[in-house]
């Protein structure tokens, strides 16, 4: 149904102002919603963390402290291979999905995002940072705290366990391996000492199947001793050694970070003497793909 309205001329002059007002309220109305979603999409921008790596040791006192072995992903002059993190009341600490997370759910070789409080790093050895926010798992990581990309093979004997990780299944080329091996020791004693040969307890071997090239660990004569500590997580990360060949996949692989692009099979594995009679061996393959992301 039609409605006519008739307007005199007074009455006319005054609707025509009403329009003008509505119009500019409208429009002040329009470009206040704008500012409003510029503002709340700058506000949901979250910036990066400054830290990422694998918890490698926890405090286990009053005193809430982590130790995270990794990298630096903001851009930055200087890079740190582990940081230890103090966590205070107000640090956040939570899964990829937002849910809080106790500190005492947190546990060594989990993968973690490190924000900073006052953008401080205090200089020691290794450096120490106040954490404001605490992230656990990885960027790839959807619907839970554990990262489905992630890679855990284990095995169990006796008294131990050991763990072979990778943060991921696929690498971009170069960019920081996130590979360890794990072992705890859980019997009765408070600490046991166990014998190995080299320095380090752990030994990693590299093949590479496209190229059929395998880079061994470099093996040392010295016998060491490690002391392992009762239901803590012993790790050691992944380093490259072995002998250097003269391929140009040698000179990539030992002069830069991370792999060359290429089928990986790393064998982590571990012989722990406990007594003169008895040795406990682990050894156990982690497959990667180093490879171009598709875009």
């Amino acid at each position: 149904m039609a409605v006519t309205v008739l307007l005199n001329k007074q009455g006319g002059n005054a609707l025509k102002k009403i329009f003008l007002m509505m119009t500019i309220l409208l429009f002040l109305s329009s470009c206040g919603q704008g500012d409003t979603g510029e503002s709340n999409e700058e506000l949901e921008k979250e910036e990066a963390p400054f830290y990422k790596g694998m918890i490698s040791d926890m405090m286990e006192s009053d005193t809430e402290q982590l130790t995270v072995s990794g990298e630096v992903v903001q851009s930055s002059d200087v890079d740190y291979d582990s940081l230890i993190v103090w966590i205070e009341e107000d640090t956040q600490i939570k899964n990829t999905m937002g849910d809080d997370i106790a500190y005492e759910a947190l546990s060594t070789g989990e993968y973690v995002s490190i924000w900073l409080k006052d953008d401080i790093v205090m200089e020691s050895m290794p450096p120490q940072v106040k954490a404001s926010k605490i992230v656990v798992g990885t960027e790839e990581t959807t619907g839970s705290s554990l990262n489905e990309e992630e890679i855990i093979q284990e095995q169990k004997e006796g008294d131990f366990v050991f763990r072979a990780v990778s943060e991921k299944k696929t690498y971009n080329p170069h960019e920081p391996v996130h590979i360890a091996g794990m072992i705890r020791y859980g019997g009765k004693k408070e600490s046991v000492e166990v014998g190995h040969g080299g320095f380090q307890l752990m030994r990693f071997k590299v093949e590479e199947k496209t190229r059929d090239i395998t880079i061994d660990w470099a093996h040392a004569s010295i016998f060491s001793q490690t002391t392992l500590t009762n239901d803590e997580w012993h790790i050691e990360t992944f380093e490259k050694t072995g002998e250097i060949g003269e391929t140009e996949f040698h000179e990539e692989f030992f002069n830069k970070e991370g792999l060359p692009e290429g089928q990986y099979v790393i064998t982590i594995s571990t012989d722990l003497q406990i007594d003169e009679e008895t040795t406990i061996s682990f050894s156990e393959d982690i497959e990667i793909e180093v490879k171009e992301e598709e875009e």
